[in-house]
C-alpha cells in the first residue's frame, strides 16, 4: 500500500502568482469578447436588420447618428450603409450618400457612382465607375463612365462608352439612357427636360443658366439640380426668382415648400416659405 502524500500548502509567495494568473486569464477572456463581439454582430443578419427598423421609426434629426453608429458597430455593413446612404439620398445629401456606399465593406461601388452623379459630381462619377468597370464590366459600369464623360463635354470619348455599355446589355435601362444622351449631345440638344431626364444634369444646369429669358419652370428645374449638386442657397435663389415672375405658379410655390423641407438650414427657406405658403392660401382648391 502507498502511503498517503500530503501535499504542501501554498508558500506565501506564490500566492501573488495565483492572483497575477487569474487577472491575466480575465484580462484574456475580456479581450476575446471584445474581439468576437463585432464578429457576433456581423453574422447575426436578423439583430442587424431590427436594429435598422428601430433606428428607421426614430425622429428624422436622430436617425444619421443611430445608423453611424450601427455602421460602425458591424464594421462597415453593406445593409446598414444601405440604410445610411438612402437616409443621405433622401435628404438631398447625394455626396454623403456615395460615400457611404463606396466605404461599406465590401464596397458597393455602382451605387456610390450613381449617387455621385444625382450629385452633379462627374469626376468621382468617372473615377469609381472606372473602378468598378476594372473590377468588374458590365453595362451600368461603361454607362456610368458614359454619362459622366458626356457631362464633362467630351463627347467623343462618352459615345465610345455608351457604345461598349450597348454591347455588354441592350436592355439595361442605363445603357438605354447614355445612348440617348449621346445623341443629344451630337444633336446639340438644348431642352434642359430632354437633358436632365437623359441624365445630362451638369448640361441641363448650364443651358438653363446660359437662357436670358429663362422661364419660371425652367427656375425650378434649375433649383432642384442646385439643391442635388448641394448648392442650397444658390437653389433658393433660382426659387425666389421664379417666384417674383410667377407668385401664383403652384409648381413654384410646391417647389419651395419641398425644398424648403429638406434643406440642411431651414431658416435659410423661412422667409421664401413664408411667401410660398401665403400665396398658396389664396389659390382655389384643385
Amino acid at each position: 500500500m502507498q502511503p498517503l502524500k500530503i501535499s504542501r500548502p501554498l508558500s506565501k509567495s506564490s500566492r501573488p502568482k495565483r492572483k497575477l494568473l487569474w487577472l491575466g486569464s480575465a484580462l484574456i477572456l475580456v479581450l476575446i469578447i471584445t474581439l468576437l463581439t463585432p464578429i457576433l454582430i456581423r453574422t447575426n443578419r436578423e439583430a442587424i436588420a431590427r436594429e435598422i427598423t428601430a433606428i428607421s421609426h426614430q425622429e428624422s434629426g436622430k436617425q444619421e447618428r443611430a445608423y453611424r453608429e450601427l455602421l460602425s458597430a458591424t464594421g462597415g455593413d453593406q445593409a446598414v450603409a444601405r440604410a445610411l446612404a438612402e437616409y443621405y439620398s433622401t435628404h438631398n445629401l447625394h455626396k454623403n450618400a456615395a460615400e457611404t456606399y463606396e466605404h461599406a465593406r465590401g464596397a458597393l461601388l455602382l451605387e456610390a457612382a450613381r449617387e455621385y452623379a444625382l450629385g452633379l459630381d462627374y469626376t468621382n462619377v468617372a473615377r469609381v465607375a472606372r473602378a468598378s468597370t476594372n473590377a468588374k464590366p458590365t453595362a451600368e459600369s461603361l454607362a456610368l463612365q458614359g454619362i459622366a464623360l458626356l457631362n464633362q463635354k467630351d463627347t467623343g470619348k462618352g459615345c465610345e462608352k455608351a457604345r461598349e455599355s450597348e454591347a455588354k446589355s441592350t436592355t439595361a435601362p442605363l445603357a438605354k439612357q447614355v445612348q440617348t444622351a449621346c445623341e443629344y449631345m451630337q444633336r446639340n440638344q438644348d431642352d434642359p427636360w430632354k437633358l436632365s431626364e437623359a441624365g445630362l444634369l451638369a448640361i441641363a444646369s448650364e443651358k438653363i443658366q446660359g437662357t436670358p429669358q429663362t422661364s419660371s419652370a425652367a427656375l425650378v428645374l434649375l433649383a432642384r439640380l442646385q439643391q442635388q449638386g448641394g448648392e442650397s442657397d444658390k437653389a433658393i435663389q433660382s426659387l425666389s426668382r421664379a417666384l417674383q415672375q410667377t407668385p401664383f405658379d403652384r409648381e413654384v410655390l410646391t417647389a419651395i415648400t419641398s425644398l424648403c423641407s429638406q434643406s440642411v438650414t431651414p431658416s435659410d427657406c423661412s422667409s421664401l416659405q413664408k411667401a410660398a405658403d401665403a400665396n398658396l392660401e389664396l389659390l382655389p382648391p384643385r
